[in-house]
């Protein structure tokens, strides 16, 4: 995979710190939202954890920063 504005490859990280700006290539990320969090599972367990998690964080963003009280579409 190549960088588009910059000639060249990208560079590969082993570790990733907090504000580093990264592309994510990967199978299935059609439904992924844009600055959420990454998270890294090795069993169904931890996965099912992350999901529970995942989702707890929608919902509080969703109930911290969108407004239900007025009539309307909220997307």
């Amino acid at each position: 995979m190549k960088e588009m504005r910059v000639k060249g490859e990208y560079i590969h990280h082993e570790f990733i710190k907090g504000a580093m700006g990264i592309k994510i290539s990967a199978p299935e990320l059609d439904n992924a939202i844009a600055g959420s969090e990454v998270y890294c599972v090795k069993n169904e367990e931890e996965k099912q954890e992350a999901i529970e998690t995942v989702e707890g964080d929608i919902v509080g963003i969703i109930d911290k920063y969108i407004d239900k009280d007025k009539n309307g579409v909220c997307v």
